[in-house]
């Protein structure tokens, strides 16, 4: 194992808990009230409602980070060049499920004929 390699991905627990756990104990707690009339149904419903809520919280904030950005330039005569702009060490890449790009058109392409 490698020393960047997380033992355990924060990630895939975080997104297990706020997709199916929180909202099946809830569900469940629900249809056993509904049933056997089963205490407080509206705390329970609640702090399971604010866990998934503070879950998903974390699981967006930490999508707003790229692992780089792929830069569209266009010559003078339309033709596309993309470039890829890592955020970090490329070996780092090949171990990673999911990565992120921002995708940005460079402001300066097409005018490669009045820098002459």
């Amino acid at each position: 194992m490698d020393d960047d390699t997380p033992i355990i991905d924060l990630h895939r627990i975080l997104t297990f808990f706020a997709t199916i756990l929180f909202p099946g104990y809830a569900s469940l707690y629900f249809v056993l009230w509904l049933i056997w009339d089963v205490p407080a149904v509206g705390m329970v419903l609640g702090i399971t409602a604010l866990l998934t809520l503070f879950c998903g919280l974390i699981l967006a904030g930490g999508s707003a980070a790229n692992d780089g950005q792929i830069v569209i330039k266009r010559d003078s005569e339309g033709k596309k060049t993309f470039l890829l702009e890592l955020n970090r060490d490329p070996d780092q890449l090949e171990r990673m499920d999911i990565v992120k790009f921002k995708v940005t058109e460079d402001p300066t392409s097409g005018y490669d004929d009045l820098a002459d």
